[in-house]
């Protein structure tokens, strides 16, 4: 969580009062904002995207979020923005189920693996709190520009070369949209599909770091992962990873999995829809079942952390979300950077924000699993292992009292 615009300078933007969910997206650095209504102008531009989407209003949503960043004093800051944002948003046309409670995170402006990974660690937080168990998550790449039209290239030439082997009725579907192929499931297509072309295989070297990054960030928080091949999202404003979040239940006819979240990266949106510039941006769509009675967190009235966390180095990166949800338990909010590279850029954001210590993670400290806590004013440091750094935080904030 870095610094943000001040609360005067956006007031109706911001959302003071968040329920449980809010309060965990705040934590890990997301602003509460109104959901951004989607004007018919949102909807002239996402039209010709939402024949490819998997689900249903997600180019509206994310057409409306990238004008809304646009607009706003967020996006005239260096650092991405970090949105919880609770839906249907006004004017989708879409009514809001009395049972449901649907929400989003967005990180709009960072390329970075690690900003899927907050998304999905923060989600993940989340919907473990809302009760979903045996929980995983499905993803895929189709990489950048370049790998997805290498990727749409040979599942073309696939399906010339053995359209004989499909009905023509299928012939027809895999004409009129050529990614249906790899996401049928029926069964007299299982060998064509399971033939076909991946979009894994045709990532460039670049989309596969940025691909292996993502999957190291699930494994480092001993999340399960299926890869999903079927998985393609809108050509030409989506790119590399997408993913759903899903759990297995118990019903009368055996086990079925149940979708409870969906999201990916959409980089090349922006342009897409006019703007001058990219917002390369990813996001996820939460659903939980509403739960009654439950009290309002006023995010003005939550302490103001007094420790920021500083990483150096992809393996500090990796242990880093794993050591703000251990303090998220303890209920000891922090600031962080996640997006930010360069230790004098955090360091900057951490005098900025009056934090009383800075808990350092580099390389050495990923691997031994331990916190470096460094006083501000007395430039004092003690390292030791990421069990005992919440009782010892507890510690300072009883002896600064």
């Amino acid at each position: 969580m870095t610094s943000k615009p001040k609360p005067e300078a956006v007031p109706k933007f911001i959302e003071k009062e968040v329920d449980q969910t809010g309060g965990i997206a705040h934590h890990y650095g997301f602003t509460s904002i109104t959901p951004p209504h989607i004007t018919a102008e949102d909807k002239t531009k996402a039209k010709n995207l939402k024949e490819l989407d998997l689900y249903p209003l997600l180019s509206e949503e994310r057409v409306a979020l990238l004008r809304f960043f646009n607009d706003s004093p967020f996006g005239t800051l260096p650092q991405p923005g970090l949105f919880y944002v609770k839906k249907p948003f006004g004017g989708s046309g879409q009514k809001k189920k009395p049972t449901q409670e649907v929400c989003g995170l967005e990180v709009i402006n960072s390329p970075r693996a690690v900003a899927e990974a907050l998304v999905l660690k923060t989600a993940w937080a989340i919907l473990s709190e809302e009760d979903h168990a045996d929980m995983y998550i499905d993803i895929n790449s189709t990489g950048d520009k370049e790998s997805f039209a290498k990727f749409e290239r040979e599942l073309t030439a696939y399906f010339k070369k053995n359209m004989h082997l499909v009905s023509a009725t299928d012939r027809q579907r895999f004409k009129t949209n050529i990614f249906s192929i790899v996401q049928a499931t029926e069964t007299h297509l299982e060998s064509f599909v399971a033939n076909a072309p991946k979009s894994l295989n045709t990532l460039s070297e670049v989309s596969r770091d940025h691909f292996k990054e993502v999957l190291e960030f699930l494994e480092s928080f001993g999340i399960s992962y299926r890869i999903a091949h079927n998985l393609i999202p809108p050509k030409g404003s989506s790119s590399h990873t997408q993913f759903e979040i899903r759990k297995t239940v118990v019903t009368k006819k055996g086990e079925v999995s149940e979708l409870v979240a969906y999201g990916g990266r959409y980089n090349y949106l922006a342009k897409k829809v006019g703007y001058k510039k990219e917002f390369p941006s990813c996001g996820i769509t939460l659903m939980y079942t509403k739960k009654a009675g439950q009290k309002k967190i006023d995010t003005t009235q939550l302490s103001t952390p007094r420790f920021y966390v500083v990483q150096l180095g992809n393996h500090a990166k990796l242990r880093m979300l794993n050591v703000i949800e251990l303090l998220r338990k303890e209920k000891i909010p922090v600031y962080h950077s996640l997006t930010k590279e360069k230790i004098t850029g955090q360091l900057s954001s951490a005098e900025y924000l009056g934090v009383s210590h800075i808990l350092i993670i580099g390389q050495k400290e990923a691997i031994e699993e331990t916190v470096i806590v460094r006083s501000v004013d007395t430039r004092e440091q003690e390292t030791m292992h990421i069990k005992e750094l919440s009782k010892h935080l507890k510690g300072l904030h009883k002896a600064k009292k």
